[in-house]
């Protein structure tokens, strides 16, 4: 047997298969604690939203090592993933493939045992599930017995949702379920405890069976109290009642004790690698601790990924920026330098007229009866497209802004369908061939059509600071 290195407040046990000679547990046990401030995040966080990006991103890293784009075939590899995070009396579940997830509970005084599935009754990803089953076959994919078979692959896998399996085509996902539950304040009053249990699936040969994993936990109960009354140190007190502590400690390693016994001898009768992680809920905490079981199958390759990234990948699916990124529409994200530039002129033409007019809020010098006296641009009158922002910039340049008297007289009598600027050149010195002498001519509403010298574009947009 194998015991995962422990942390403070985390207990777990592995044993590896007995049906294969494998050198290698392909299973991976993940044990952590968020920051305050990453649990305050996780608290204020969409869930379902971070555990399907934390789950996709992990996919994305298996595709480095399924060998998709190489010469030889892909490797048919993947992991399932279960994962819990407690923070108080609050559990939240996600799980892609069939490793089960349980809470349970605990009296000092009688020894009961009660357990509840995270999950709903058939809810696991295998073809048992017929919404699965149904789904796998709308997306090509066969099944043959328990097996899911792709259309590019000859063997199958038994799991519908994964981490990996890309070689198994679209059929397989990796979109997690996210159940939250919330445990009652009665199952955590004093002499009662309360903990999640997280396993693989080769727990007991009908794991996704929720009664057949309780009796399981029960046996294991016995055992621990069995040994605990043999022992020559034990006191009469200690042999009435298991206290939780010393249930937390030793039930991870009596349950993969288990795992591989007959029934009638009270075992759960698999040959498969079984892992058990548990750790209490505290009600009063503002801890949140997570863990997780990663299943992997055709090798340890994605599953010893995952114990090495989950902790990294969810930190970063939980970071204000990421999140702020998500929650926004494709409309509402700004594309590109030229799309932000013009994005910023027409905002500033709706609040900022006189910048169009060759002035600056802060050189403006018109006093407010001239203001008045001035015909306001609409909202609508510009369209920055780059060719009117280049022209734009070529006719105002510095020192442009003053205003003569004879120029406001004639402002006030131009209709307000034709620019300022444009009206004001009416009376600019002109060549033989009837065009302005010294300045570009400005920008004109759709209303005025001049015989227009072709604009000079730049190769690259112009900067603003």
């Amino acid at each position: 047997m194998q015991d995962q290195q422990q942390i403070p407040g985390f207990f777990s046990a592995q044993v590896q298969n007995i049906k294969k000679k494998r050198t290698k547990q392909e299973d991976r046990v993940v044990m952590g604690l968020l920051s305050p401030n990453e649990a305050d995040a996780f608290a204020r966080s969409d869930k379902q939203q971070v555990l399907t990006d934390c789950f996709h991103q992990l996919s994305e890293e298996a595709k480095k090592l399924e060998n998709l784009e190489g010469p030889l075939p892909p490797d048919k590899v993947g992991s399932t993933l279960s994962a819990c995070l407690i923070k108080g009396p609050e559990v939240t579940f996600a799980y892609v493939g069939d490793s089960p997830g349980f809470l349970v509970y605990y009296d000092e005084q009688t020894g009961e045992i009660e357990l509840e599935a995270l999950y709903e009754p058939g809810s696991l990803h295998d073809v048992h599930n017929p919404n699965e089953k149904e789904r796998v076959e709308n997306a090509g994919a066969q099944i043959t017995g328990e097996y899911v078979v792709g259309e590019c692959t000859q063997s199958g896998v038994q799991t519908t949702r994964a981490i990996g399996d890309h070689a198994h085509g679209p059929a397989i996902i990796d979109t997690p379920e996210v159940i939250t539950r919330s445990v009652p304040e009665e199952k955590l009053s004093p002499g009662k405890i309360a903990f999640v249990m997280l396993t693989s699936d080769g727990i007991h040969h009908d794991s996704s069976n929720p009664a057949a994993v309780k009796k399981l936990v029960e046996t294991a109960v016995k055992q621990i109290q069995k040994a605990q009354s043999a022992s020559p140190s034990s006191s009469k007190k200690s042999t009435s009642a298991l206290s939780g502590e010393k249930l937390l400690k030793e039930l991870p390693q009596a349950l993969t004790g288990l795992a591989h016994k007959r029934q009638r001898e009270g075992g759960g009768q698999s040959d498969d690698d079984c892992s058990v992680v548990i750790t209490p809920i505290e009600a009063k905490s503002n801890k949140v601790k997570v863990l997780a079981v990663a299943d992997g199958h055709g090798g340890s390759k994605i599953s010893k990924m995952i114990a090495e990234r989950f902790m990294m990948q969810l930190r970063a699916s939980l970071t204000p920026e990421k999140q702020i990124v998500q929650k926004q529409t494709p409309a509402s994200i700004v594309k590109g330098p030229i799309t932000f530039l013009i994005a910023a002129l027409q905002k500033a033409s709706e609040k900022i007229p006189s910048l169009f007019r060759g002035k600056s809020p802060a050189s403006s010098s018109i006093t407010q009866k001239q203001q008045q006296a001035q015909p306001q641009i609409p909202a609508s009158g510009f369209s920055p497209t780059p060719k009117k922002i280049t022209r734009f910039l070529r006719e105002e340049s510095p020192g442009s802004s003053s205003t003569t008297p004879e120029e406001q007289e004639m402002q006030q009598q131009i209709p307000a369908s034709v620019s300022t600027t444009a009206a004001l050149q009416k009376n600019k010195p002109r060549n033989e061939d009837n065009k302005l002498i010294g300045r570009a001519t400005p920008l004109l509403d759709q209303t005025t059509k001049p015989d227009l010298p072709a604009p000079i574009l730049h190769s690259s947009p112009p900067t603003f600071h």
